[in-house]
């Protein structure tokens, strides 16, 4: 399966400009054979914690129903990031969708607890796990990425991990080597997808890395805007489980 990650530079809180940028990248991700693209953490806000404006009904998103349209019109699978509320709760959400057709919700399970995340989203309790074709998808949400036991839990049963992200840059160096060590632990390719641009004051550099089973880094590593593609193949995954048992 080819997979686009597109390390956008998100416009705070511009809803309709990102969903300018967004179908451009889809387009071109759709031209160039990608079967699956993924976009940042919140792709059509930033990391915002003003809820009022940013969160959108669970029942009429409009990030669902543009990236739905948009995975019909360009016939690929669409992995982003929103905020959701259902009258009650906020939460910070990733979904897959394709063909028009919602395949995957999942909450962030690990709030950002040092920029107070927890005062404004709610954590989710579940794993996002979704089939695509024959590769099994496990979701993650930027901060997740710190706790390997929720990675351990579920990646025994995939073959690609999505971690979706607004990383800061003066962290980045963690953010590189936590993607390879959970790679390396869990056998599987990982896909971690941050965006660039400086977001309410804090800048954002991407290094947006697609690591294969082995820790190795597939793309290179960039620092502006960009739309990059792997090719993922489920045998190595399955070779190397065989050959090197972890459980």
């Amino acid at each position: 399966m080819r997979i686009a990650l597109s390390q956008l530079n998100i416009q705070w809180e511009e809803k309709e400009e990102n969903q300018r940028i967004c179908e451009e990248m889809i387009l071109n991700a759709a031209r160039r054979g990608a079967d699956c693209i993924i976009f940042p953490e919140m792709t059509l806000t930033g990391f915002s914690m003003n809820v009022a404006e940013v969160a959108e009904s669970s029942h009429q998103s409009l990030s669902m129903l543009f990236f739905k349209k948009m995975s019909r019109k360009y016939h690929i699978a669409i992995i982003f990031g929103y905020a959701e509320w259902d009258g009650e709760l906020v939460r910070n959400k990733c979904a897959m969708v394709d063909e028009g057709r919602q395949l995957l919700s999942y909450t962030k399970r690990r709030s950002f607890v040092p920029g107070g995340e927890q005062r404004f989203y709610a954590q989710g309790s579940r794993a996002g796990m979704v089939q695509l074709d024959d590769l099994i998808f496990s979701t993650y949400i930027c901060f997740d990425l710190r706790f390997p036991e929720l990675f351990l839990a579920e990646c025994k049963n995939a073959h690609v991990a999505v971690v979706i992200a607004n990383w800061p840059a003066d962290r980045i160096e963690q953010w590189k080597i936590l993607l390879q060590a959970r790679a390396v632990e869990n056998q599987c390719y990982v896909l971690g997808v941050n965006r660039v641009g400086n977001g309410n004051g804090i800048l954002y550099n991407g290094h947006s890395l697609a690591v294969d089973p082995y820790g190795r880094i597939l793309n290179r590593e960039t620092t502006r805007e960009d739309l990059q593609f792997v090719d993922i193949d489920r045998r190595v995954v399955e070779q190397l489980r065989v050959q090197f048992p972890l459980y």
